[in-house]
């Protein structure tokens, strides 16, 4: 059974470390703290953790410095007639016999179809694809009819971006080439 250990952000099964996602990409990719603008990984997890309370029902105050991301967060929502299915839920893969694990951001309903939803606060990165094609492939059923990567801007407003089939393909490719690197 796999276990997460939030102090220090690290999965493991049996006393076995498991690397994450964002590590296998990260390492990768060579992205570390310099390639973030300074404060913005702190808004991201205020960010998120809010609309994580938010999409599970409960309401806060929010501060000024995150209130458009949230905003934005609350009007996609409403716009969808979003669904929220589930929030923040761990996932684990093998792939090419090689273990991997992460926490995907939330599944809505959308116009019928079971889709996850990755959130962002920042612009675009590489590795967005390839993280959101990770996490859907390491579902349980029922696996998301669809992925999406939600764009949250400070004034807010968002942006969402939806993957074809072939962009979750080629982003579980991606991910596979990422996870025998680390693994090597």
């Amino acid at each position: 059974m796999i276990e997460y250990d939030d102090s220090t952000h690290t999965y493991s099964d049996n006393g076995r470390r498991i690397p994450s996602v964002t590590q296998v990409l990260s390492s990768y990719y060579k992205i570390g703290p310099s390639h973030y603008a300074y404060g913005s990984a702190e808004r991201g997890r205020q960010v998120h953790a809010v609309c994580a309370g938010y999409a599970n029902g409960c309401r806060f105050t929010v501060s000024a410095e995150i209130g458009g991301y949230v905003n934005a967060f609350r009007q996609w929502l409403f716009d969808r007639g979003a669904k929220v299915v589930s929030v923040e839920q761990m996932v684990s893969g093998t792939m090419a016999g090689l273990r991997f694990a992460g926490r995907y951001d939330l599944t809505v309903v959308i116009d019928g179809k079971l889709t996850l939803v990755d959130l962002k606060t920042g612009a675009p990165v590489e590795y967005f694809r390839p993280q959101l094609a990770a996490y859907a492939y390491a579902m349980a059923p029922p696996r998301p009819a669809r992925a999406m990567i939600l764009y949250l801007k400070k004034d807010g407003t968002y942006k969402p971006d939806y993957l074809t089939p072939a962009q979750l393909f080629e982003g579980c490719r991606t991910f596979a080439a990422a996870l025998a690197a680390w693994e090597e």
